[in-house]
């Protein structure tokens, strides 16, 4: 008797192993993933930081960090969290992210990024690769003019910049709900610019008017109000080779800041 209750007993627990190892191999199978770009990011301390936050959440099963691309791989429980959140949470966390690829438990792409078209984001606003491509054509034609040489990596910074402050202003104006009418645009247009070209310019002029309703800014102002600005706008660079071209003419590497304990 004895010996068949052990039987018994050896058989219930095989089985509730079986089934709690099937139960984990299903969770594990359920897991998606979530590829995010995160700016600001400097050292070991700002991955940990990021990883604390991450987990701290009722969901994510791992993470994994590298400052060198500015990238976060996150695998989660989409039953129990959504990437929107991963993401709010590492941006509350003092490191900007925005999610570039979302994929299912199969390695199935559900959404993101389309990093042919895109090459970073200025706050709201994608940056496309062909917007890039126009200021970095007029950035080298500056430079052409000028007829004596120009590091490779001072152009894309100059290029990016140009775009960056732009888009500052653009996405400003679009958060104070300022608008232009079909009217307007109308009467800007030439056969030089297309009607986004001149929506946006009129947005700029727009926003500028709210900031500066009784002058013109000067160079310092709008240096100051651009600083202002980029202080509290997220900046992600998406596309590997503008943020390797950027990072050589900036000469960043190792820890920066104060970040580093």
């Amino acid at each position: 008797m004895k010996k068949t209750y052990l039987a018994i007993l050896i058989i219930a627990v095989a089985v509730s192993g079986l089934a709690l190892l099937n139960g984990t191999t299903a969770r594990s199978a359920d897991l998606a993933s979530v590829e995010l770009s995160v700016s600001r990011m400097t050292c070991g301390s700002c991955v940990e930081t990021i990883r604390q936050a991450v987990l701290s959440l009722d969901g994510p099963a791992e993470i994994e960090t590298d400052v060198r691309s500015a990238r976060s791989y996150v695998t989660y429980d989409p039953q129990r969290v959504a990437p929107d959140k991963i993401a709010t949470t590492i941006t509350g966390s003092g490191y900007p992210a925005t999610i570039l690829f979302v994929r299912d438990a199969s390695g199935n792409l559900l959404s993101g990024v389309d990093l042919d078209k895109v090459v970073g984001r200025v706050g709201s606003r994608l940056i496309e690769r062909g917007a890039f491509n126009k200021s970095f054509e007029r950035t080298m034609q500056a430079v052409e003019e000028q007829g004596r040489p120009v590091p490779l990596g001072v152009v894309f910074q100059s290029a990016w910049s140009s775009l960056v402050q732009n888009e500052l202003l653009l996405n400003a104006a679009i958060q104070n709900g300022l608008t232009v009418d079909e009217a307007e645009i109308d009467s800007g247009m030439t056969d030089a610019v297309t009607r986004e070209e001149v929506r946006n310019r009129l947005l700029i002029k727009r926003f500028l008017q709210t900031q500066f309703p009784d002058r013109e800014p000067n160079g310092i102002a709008l240096s100051n109000l651009l600083k202002g600005l980029q202080a509290n706008t997220a900046i992600d660079i998406f596309d590997p080779n503008l943020k390797r071209n950027l990072s050589s003419r900036n000469g960043k590497s190792g820890c920066g800041g104060s970040c580093c304990g």
